[in-house]
């Protein structure tokens, strides 16, 4: 091997060009990163209950009756995401259409946000969905020419007590999908023991050795080198040692495998049928710690690139909610009272109560967010700068109503979409489908009025993966990707 070939192959492996070394174009080719290199992943945060309407909406900037595209504040539930607004896709206007125009009416209201909110299908009956959900699908497309990691997809749940027997992610019409609940189960699914074998030690010395070979058989072709340019590569030679220790990035993906500890405060919880109030809210809070933290893992090993993360209510200990008050049974019969354009229960406490269950779910969300901020790739990214997450409910808000949902999207699926605007989606004055006028934003409620089906987000998510579709679920309702992502 020549001695210029051997120079231009070791700057290459060390990820230098020309042009950041400032040597001869002829040298080598400045390095650019390639579209693609880090994988996209995705994860549906889907809270079962929805949020209370006039607490998420985005809201005009400086006391502006209206938020605009780019002038817009996150309504007060949201203000823990405040930090990654300039990533968002703020969205106001979307409707279950699918559920609107199924002939297939649902069992009780909540069964008709779960076959509808993640499927956008016709129901296969009163309680099943009819198709597969956008999580399966978009899994599907990853794996369409065999299977790329370890697990397809990942579902896990936070819940208060007891297994998850109702979610809405769909393989197939009628083939629900399972979910892992507590977190040693969702530790032994997604990290079995082959993955924490000496293999993984060993690839890392091994990758470490080859390394520590480049640099020693790099150092004279660096003394060959002018002196401005040695002193760059030897800058970053040191550079890529200091990552490669802090990252582990010579054990590649399997040093992001976390160690069976993570699921250590677990051992402090009694998970039991009812184990109550103190028990349930420490129950809820660790699941929500530590089932969004191997979330995260997995998707930085590269275990799955899909992930589902069911969020039930918060238990009444983590919001001060006690059975009675507001005249209530229950949480759930407290947030049907507090809940809807006319709620029973107006009193500012009663609303304020209301909204600190809805913030349990949004810190958690934040959490997450940090957890994918916080992951370094290969390449110098985050984790999430190559994650979509797609903040998305069960139902709209307490009242059931499956209209103007309160999904928002964070992340620009690698630079495909704008991200930090608002977008409002018009909605008509019910006369027939694809007829009536429009409505304004003050006067939009949750009857005679139809929105944007949700559908088309969907759409838009498989295209972001290079699906090339533009319908997804109940094709008759579909208006193909959301344009005004790009």
């Amino acid at each position: 091997m020549s001695q210029k070939l051997a120079r231009r192959r070791f700057l290459q492996a060390l990820g230098l060009g020309a042009a950041a070394l400032g040597l001869p174009a002829g040298l080598t080719r400045r390095r650019a990163r390639a579209a693609g290199e880090m994988p996209l992943r995705i994860v549906f945060y889907y809270d079962s209950v929805g949020f209370r309407r006039g607490l998420w909406e985005p809201r005009g900037v400086g006391g502006a009756p209206e938020p605009t595209e780019t002038a817009w504040e996150l309504g007060p539930l949201l203000a823990p995401l405040e930090r990654w607004k300039s990533k968002m896709l703020a969205l106001e206007g979307l409707d279950m259409m699918s559920h609107k125009m199924d002939p297939t009416g649902a069992g009780n209201a909540h069964k008709a946000g779960q076959t509808s909110a993640l499927t956008a299908a016709f129901r296969l009956d009163a309680d099943t969905g009819g198709g597969p959900s956008i999580d399966q699908a978009i899994a599907r497309h990853i794996h369409r020419a065999g299977q790329v990691t370890r697990l397809t997809s990942l579902e896990v749940a936070i819940r208060e007590w007891g297994d998850l027997s109702h979610a809405g992610n769909y393989r197939a019409s009628g083939e629900p999908v399972p979910f892992l609940v507590t977190p040693p189960e969702v530790y032994d699914r997604v990290f079995p023991a082959e993955l924490r074998t000496g293999d993984a030690a060993r690839q890392a010395a091994r990758r470490s050795a080859i390394f520590d070979l480049i640099r020693s058989d790099g150092a004279a072709l660096v003394r060959d080198l002018p002196a401005e340019g040695r002193l760059k590569v030897e800058q970053h030679m040191d550079t890529r040692a200091a990552l490669e220790a802090r990252l582990a990035l010579g054990a590649g993906r399997d040093g992001n495998v976390p160690d069976p500890s993570i699921v250590a405060p677990w051992g402090d919880v009694t998970w039991r049928y009812q184990p109550g109030a103190e028990m349930q809210a420490r129950i809820w809070a660790t699941m929500a710690d530590l089932n969004l933290e191997m979330t995260a893992a997995a998707l930085h090993a590269d275990v799955t690139r899909v992930a589902t993360v069911n969020v039930s209510h918060a238990a009444n200990d983590l919001w001060g909610y006690t059975n009675g008050v507001y005249d209530s049974s229950d949480w759930h019969d407290f947030v049907h009272k507090t809940s809807g354009a006319t709620p029973n229960v107006t009193d500012p406490a009663a609303q304020a109560l209301l909204q600190g269950m809805h913030a349990q779910s949004i810190e958690s969300l934040a959490r997450f967010l940090e957890m994918l901020e916080s992951r370094l790739e290969p390449d110098g990214t985050t984790l999430l700068d190559n994650t979509i997450v797609v903040l998305c409910s069960e139902l709209s808000e307490g009242s059931h109503d499956l209209t103007r949902l309160p999904w928002h999207v964070i992340g620009d699926a690698q630079g495909q979409w704008r991200t930090g605007r608002y977008l409002q989606f018009p909605r008509l004055i019910w006369r027939g489908r694809g007829e009536g006028t429009y409505a304004p934003r003050s006067e939009w409620q949750q009857y005679n009025q139809h929105g944007r089906a949700h559908n088309d987000l969907f759409v838009s998510l498989l295209n972001a993966f290079g699906a090339e579709t533009d319908t997804f679920g109940e094709a008759s309702v579909c208006t193909g990707p959301i344009a005004e992502f790009a």
